[in-house]
C-alpha cells in the first residue's frame, strides 16, 4: 500500500526544491488543503502532484531573459 501523505521534508525532495519553498506553496490560498497531526504538517500527495504541474510553468533554459553584459 502506497503513502496517502508526505511531509514538507518529502515534499521538498520529491519536487526538487527547498522547504521553505513547500511552506510557500501550501500556504498560498490556491493550495489544496494539508493535515495536521501531532503538530506534523502532511500533504496529500496526489492533490499536490496536480497543483504542482500547474504552479510552476517550466521553459527552456536558453529561453530565459539574460543579463546585458557591462563593459568597464
Amino acid at each position: 500500500m502506497s503513502p496517502i501523505y508526505m511531509s514538507i521534508k518529502d515534499a521538498a525532495e520529491r519536487y526538487s526544491i527547498s522547504r521553505s519553498k513547500v511552506y510557500e506553496l501550501i500556504n498560498s490560498p490556491e493550495s489544496p488543503a494539508t493535515v495536521k497531526i501531532d503538530g506534523r504538517r502532511l500533504i496529500p500527495i496526489v492533490e499536490y502532484d496536480e497543483y504542482i504541474k500547474t504552479a510552476f510553468v517550466y521553459t527552456e533554459i536558453n529561453d530565459r531573459p539574460r543579463r546585458a553584459s557591462v563593459v568597464a
